[in-house]
């Protein structure tokens, strides 16, 4: 096949068949006997000469149907005009395969032909002019040579007048510029014209293209064409290292078939070898070339070689920080840089697709582009330097979360007291939406403080992150972070902070109804408060022990433990401190048969939380006022606090307190013989405790499968 391609097609003729081999660069003619022959113009080709250049498409392919949907729904849309696909994405994703194999699903699509070009990449010294490219598709469509014209705008002309009735498919591979693709689309409405290229052209949509951004496979994707390389039997006997193949190769198929490449000549190699090679970072990059041509560091060494200063500063650097998604003010701050310097240098790693934007605004590294980055070299100490200001960054942001959330908690950490006024956060919820959303980050970064010894960081992020996991759990972080705050805060000598940092430990651990843990844990707590003098922490750790005893049936010991909570938090004048002490009480006294006792404490708690209008506080009060007046058999009364409670809580982002009343509102409804409101109350409460995979969960779906049963 000639560089241009092959040509299939015949023309019937009477005379004696002439065969031809080898390549041909234009138009051969062939004849047993030549008379008189005329040579028509130039505009008026052989009409049998169709080209076939596609590049032969690769044998292990895993279809991208969602892009070939894409493609396809491009082409019906089009009119009477021709489709311009421009398909961009990193270096070995797979664009070229992606471009050949659509073009060839259906060849009754081009009758005329299909036309190639290798443009040259992004390297300008490489680009193939426009000119010189006209040049081999008019002689690939039957133009002799000596009647192509020497000028770009006539060779530009007579390409046009030649495919202005053809229907062709076109693909113009790794385009270095718009400018380089414009005179090489036809002027036939049913020719389509795919485009590929590492960075976006982005005026080609001036001349009405579309343009897909081709990302890498997703992992079970990635390991179908694991299988296609090297069999599906290996696959099934090694799935898990075979997943993890996928991962380290991060989608990338270039990666993912020299891999399987190296795999396949080496059958009796288990593919674990590969993986530890891959998670080697001195050896990862040598594994993922064959020679110079085939190889993925090559590849991204040339996109970074085409990188601005500034982007290329940027891409270095921000693949060292711990977070693997960042925003343009958390780079900005991270890296000492002007936003609007990091939002072009942005622009430009997107366009070249060095970096991804998962989400609007937020920028990431695919995990093979990180590696790559971290291996250039870079300046020592920056790293150390901006991982602080990541931390610091996160810490602050943690700390204006965790205020709009709960306003009236006194705190230790001095972020508290710096803050003033400002907050990023209008709400409560909207605080704890980004605190979920931001979870993984906010634990790398934790464990990026750990990791270096910065102890200061570490307890103040625990005390940051509490109305977080109040909230919304996650208790296996919950309790990992502040075993590790707490032996942070005991190096520092911070006794006041590792009350209050065990305090936030056993109320997980009360959640989780491991009693033993909170006693062992909040003993501690007391008499270290007591040893500080710290009354707020005394107050504190007697509530929790004071949970515990009271889960546990011992209501004697509850009592007394929260009337000693109560004294002290009388003594430090803090009214919500009081409120909190009395509604436990209060409960406890429930518990003890002592209705009157308990409704006069809570009722004093309700006061004080409306005076300094805490909402959610107040809430949790009419909850255990509307347990004891339904204890009472006031359902009246307590569906009313009930009810109150759930308005208070309408937009609260804490599920398992709404939860709470519901089924509190549930018991109203079985006192009520309204089974089916029963139902629907638990099951609302199953749904909002399984959202935070509280441990009430199965006791609620136990309860409702119990009332379903006896109510059919």
């Amino acid at each position: 096949m000639s560089e241009q391609g092959g040509f299939t097609g015949s023309r019937q003729s009477d005379g004696p068949e002439n065969t031809m081999s080898g390549s041909v660069d234009g138009v051969s003619l062939q004849a047993g006997e030549i008379g008189d022959i005329h040579f028509g113009s130039a505009t008026a080709p052989l009409p049998h000469w169709i080209p076939r250049q596609l590049p032969r498409s690769p044998s292990h392919f895993v279809n991208r149907m969602k892009e070939f949907d894409i493609l396809d729904r491009w082409s019906r849309e089009r009119t009477d005009h021709n489709l311009i696909a421009a398909v961009t994405g990193s270096g070995g994703v797979g664009k070229t395969a992606l471009g050949s194999w659509w073009l060839q699903r259906d060849d009754g699509r081009f009758p005329d032909g299909q036309l190639y070009v290798d443009l040259g990449g992004a390297d300008p010294a490489r680009a193939l002019p426009a000119s010189e490219v006209l040049g081999r598709f008019l002689r690939s469509l039957g133009v002799p040579s000596d009647r192509i014209p020497v000028e770009l705008d006539e060779r530009t002309a007579l390409y046009r007048s030649i495919t202005a009735e053809r229907a062709l498919g076109i693909l113009l591979d790794n385009a270095f510029s718009a400018a380089q693709v414009r005179p090489l689309v036809p002027s036939s409405g049913s020719s389509t014209v795919l485009v590929t290229s590492r960075t976006r052209l982005t005026s080609l949509a001036l001349d009405g293209a579309r343009f897909l951004d081709l990302d890498p496979l997703r992992e079970v994707e990635s390991v179908r064409l694991l299988a296609e390389t090297l069999g599906p039997e290996r696959i099934r006997n090694e799935p898990d290292d075979a997943a993890d193949l996928a991962r380290l190769c991060s989608g990338f198929p270039l990666a993912l078939v020299v891999v399987g490449a190296r795999l396949g000549v080496r059958p009796r190699w288990p593919l674990r070898r590969a993986v530890e090679q891959l998670r080697d970072a001195n050896r990862r990059f040598a594994l993922l070339a064959l020679d110079e041509e085939t190889s993925m560091g090559a590849v991204f060494d040339a996109a970074y070689a085409d990188l601005s200063s500034p982007a290329a500063e940027l891409y270095r650097r921000a693949a060292r920080l711990p977070v693997s998604e960042m925003s343009i003010p958390l780079l900005a701050h991270a890296l000492d840089l002007d936003e609007d310097v990091v939002e072009s240098a942005l622009e430009e790693l997107l366009d070249a697709h060095l970096v991804h934007e998962p989400e609007p605004d937020e920028y990431g590294y695919h995990d093979l582009l990180r590696a790559h980055a971290c291996d250039i070299q870079e300046r020592p100490g920056f790293g150390e330097h901006a991982v602080r200001r990541v931390v610091e960054w996160y810490l602050v942001a943690l700390v204006e979360a965790d205020s709009a959330v709960n306003p009236f908690r006194p705190r230790l950490g001095p972020g508290f007291a710096d803050r003033g006024e400002r907050n990023r956060f209008g709400s409560a919820e909207e605080a704890l939406s980004w605190c979920e959303h931001e979870r993984a980050h906010i634990i790398a970064v934790f464990d990026a403080a750990d990791a270096r010894g910065w102890d200061d960081h570490v307890w103040q992020l625990c005390e940051a992150l509490w109305s977080f996991f109040l909230h919304r759990k996650h208790y296996a972080e919950w309790i990992g972070t502040h075993r590790r705050g707490i032996a942070a805060a005991d190096r520092l000598g911070l006794r006041r902070v590792q009350v209050r940092l065990r305090c936030q430990l056993g109320f997980a651990y009360l959640d989780q109804r491991r009693f033993d843990l909170v006693n062992e844990v909040c003993a501690v707590a007391l008499a270290t408060a007591e040893t500080a003098d710290d009354v707020a922490g005394m107050s504190t750790s007697l509530e929790q022990l004071g949970k515990a005893a009271r889960e546990l049936g011992d209501t004697e010991l509850a009592v007394s433990h929260f009337e000693r909570a109560l004294h002290l938090a009388t003594k430090t004048g803090r009214t919500r401190s009081i409120a909190i002490q009395s509604r436990f009480l209060g409960g406890a006294l429930v518990d003890a048969g002592r209705p009157a006792d308990a409704i006069a404490h809570l009722q004093r708690s309700a006061s004080l939380l409306r005076e300094i209008d805490d909402r959610y506080g107040l809430a949790r009060v009419l909850t255990e006022l509307g347990r004891v007046h339904r204890l009472q058999e006031d359902l009246t009364t307590a569906r009313g606090e009930l009810r109150e409670a759930l308005s208070l809580l309408e937009d609260s982002a804490s599920p398992s307190y709404r939860a709470e009343v519901l089924v509190e509102l549930a018991d109203c409804a079985e006192l009520l013989r309204s089974p089916m409101d029963a139902l629907a109350l638990l099951r609302e409460a199953a749904e909002l405790y399984a959202l935070v995979e509280h441990p009430r969960l199965q006791s609620v779906l136990a309860r409702e499968a119990a009332l379903r049963g006896r109510a059919h």
